[in-house]
């Protein structure tokens, strides 16, 4: 990672965040959900399993125009969980498990969940 370009990103995010957080851009919203994504996938990994379905709707609802549309796999992620929370717990908390700091581990974290995810998609 180059730092001295990263750090001249940010330098221009701050200086402009008066204009890209005026009321027709509304920047401030995507802190915001960076702020309650984390709360609200922990709230689902302490869901019974009979709520998970209806937390991570709460997840989507909070990232809809960030990371989720229909054609997206949280919107499936959701219908797996009303019949098989048990097993969207387990891959998701393997997903969110200690080591994110470690961009290759998260890196394969991820394929393994996505390899877990498309084989409770396929059953």
């Amino acid at each position: 990672m180059n730092k001295k370009n990263l750090n001249q990103i940010f330098q221009h995010y701050i200086e402009q965040f008066d204009y890209i957080n005026n009321s027709v851009n509304m920047e401030f919203y995507k802190w915001k959900v960076c702020k309650d994504f984390p709360e609200l996938m922990q709230k689902a990994l302490d869901a019974s399993n009979d709520e998970l379905a209806d937390v991570l709707k709460e997840v989507k609802q909070c990232t809809y125009n960030i990371i989720d549309g229909y054609t997206q796999p949280l919107s499936g992620l959701i219908e797996l969980a009303k019949k098989e929370p048990e097993e969207v717990r387990s891959i998701l908390k393997e997903l969110y498990a200690d080591g994110d700091e470690d961009i290759e581990l998260q890196m394969k974290k991820i394929g393994i969940f996505f390899k877990k995810y498309n084989t409770l998609l396929e059953r």
